[in-house]
């Protein structure tokens, strides 16, 4: 890996967006930091000490977010051809040493676990084994969405289409766990490998960062079903940059439509299948897709009112991954107050920043490539957005 700082190739329009997007950065922040502060003075008896501490470090971490990216756009990294598979197999590596040291020694997994600062699981693979408990009482006749229902001790908060993995021989069942963990853990860092040889610069660099940090591994420690999100998306740009056939297209359409019965907010992938109307006819896909959507979210809406409720009950403020949970889209349109329309003012910003620094690298980039990078990223972004911003779930590992 080399490192070059780069100089005189901006223009000065690119300046004057810099510094207009720098002040109204620094000025959302300075209000968000204000504003979390004040609520250690205003109830100093009660949470609001703890709501200031925790809001402080947010801004902080807000402000990086900006602030590094837009440093590194001055600086040439380049990584060498064998990068992608450093970066899938620490990931891999990481993720089946936890895993290995917990079966071997419990209080040496357990200690390992602490060091990268990641919260273990009761068991092994727990948001998956759950998730498979769903899928057996659903075998076994019993209706998983129903409180109270004799299997399992609350309502399953998962989409309908969870419920289906009943129909796969006996593959997908709660005995299958650890099997089914590990290939989840394989799976993904495969997926990050592939995005790795996609990327350049200081994005293959983050990707590495990504495999080590606490999000990425949470998310494998847990073999939570986003993890198989992450790589239906992967699988979908895969496909359909190697072979831009009708086939392909429709392979892509159905595994994202599919992953949106199970959790709703993947349905957002199918910005992905825009450039399908490129082909003859291909506005099939796109019109089958949607007919499919509109259809199951017609058919399961009491569903997608348990899952939207939950998200914002399943969590206390101060959690050790997660910061509280209100969706946004349960607050619309009549109980906005001020702290929403700051977070929409911080969304829109971050994709105006999203978009320069996107516009910056496109033309300095391979042409070939950016079809591939630009696809991930918005898919990546629009997972967030839908899954954190909107509905507000913001468990660990949703960072990753």
């Amino acid at each position: 890996m080399s490192v070059s700082v780069t100089s005189g190739t901006r223009s000065a329009r690119d300046a004057r967006w810099v510094a207009a997007l720098a002040l109204v950065t620094v000025t959302l922040i300075s209000i968000f930091t204000i504003g979390v502060a004040s609520r250690a003075s205003e109830d100093p008896a009660g949470p609001g000490p703890a709501i200031a501490s925790l809001g402080i470090t947010a801004a902080l971490i807000l402000a990086l977010a900006f602030v590094i990216p837009t440093a590194f756009t001055w600086v040439d990294v380049r990584v060498t051809r064998g990068w992608p598979y450093i970066v899938g197999g620490v990931s891999a590596l990481i993720g089946l040493m936890g895993w290995l040291l917990v079966v071997v020694s419990p209080t040496t997994g357990a200690a390992f676990y602490r060091a990268i600062r990641l919260p273990q699981g009761v068991v092994q693979f727990w948001d998956l084994r759950l998730t498979l408990e769903t899928v057996d009482c659903a075998r076994w006749g019993f209706n998983v969405f129903e409180s109270n229902n004799g299997c399992l001790a609350d309502p399953s908060i998962y989409g309908p289409g969870i419920t289906w993995w009943r129909f796969t021989f006996g593959l997908l069942t709660e005995s299958n766990t650890t099997l089914l963990g590990l290939l989840v853990i394989v799976g993904a860092s495969i997926a990050l490998a592939w995005v790795a040889k996609q990327s350049f610069g200081l994005a293959a660099v983050v990707l590495l960062a990504a495999a080590v940090g606490a999000p990425w591994q949470l998310l494998l420690e847990r073999a939570n079903v986003d993890a198989v999100v992450l790589m239906i998306a992967v699988f979908a740009v895969w496909l359909t940059r190697r072979w831009n056939s009708y086939w392909a297209w429709s392979i892509a359409a159905l595994g994202i439509w599919l992953a949106g019965t199970w959790k709703y907010y993947p349905f957002v992938l199918a910005i992905l299948l825009l450039p399908v109307v490129g082909l003859r006819r291909g506005w099939i896909v796109l019109a089958g897709f949607a007919a499919a959507t509109v259809a199951f979210f017609v058919l399961t809406w009491d569903n997608v009112l348990l899952s939207l409720a939950a998200s914002s009950g399943m969590a206390e403020l101060g959690d050790f991954v997660v910061l509280g949970r209100i969706p946004v889209v349960a607050r619309l349109p009549e109980t906005w107050s001020a702290g929403d329309v700051l977070l929409v003012a911080i969304c829109l910003v971050a994709i105006a920043w999203g978009w320069f620094l996107g516009r910056t690298k496109y033309l300095n980039a391979p042409s070939q490539r950016v079809p591939v990078w630009a696809s991930l990223a918005l898919a990546g972004g629009l997972l967030y957005l839908s899954s954190v911003a909107l509905t507000g779930f913001a468990y660990g590992y949703k960072a990753a």
